[in-house]
């Protein structure tokens, strides 16, 4: 995954990447993945795998300049929820 995210995101040589392991909770109707609005973490280069959804509904991770995330939606009767991903981020 590493690899293939610095070749095709142009990431050069000894430049570090670095690997977060995300799980959004949904358990009470609705949860926001960045609960604190949009933000930027200094990164110029991101990718993010969605390694498994349970229960969730909407969500839209926005990377855009100015733009809030989507709220998780637990669907109608179902257990608690979660989205859990993947996130590599570098710089080139």
């Amino acid at each position: 995954m590493i690899p293939a995210f610095s070749r095709k995101a142009g990431i050069a040589s000894g430049n570090v990447v670095e690997a977060h392991q995300i799980r959004w909770r949904c358990g009470n109707c609705m949860a926001l993945p960045a609960p604190e609005g949009a933000h930027q973490d200094g990164f110029d280069r991101i990718a993010m795998f969605m390694v498994e959804s349970a229960n969730i509904t909407g969500g839209e991770v926005l990377v855009y300049p100015e733009i809030d995330a989507a709220p998780l939606v637990l669907e109608a009767n179902a257990d608690p929820g979660h989205w859990d991903l993947i996130v590599l981020t570098a710089n080139r």
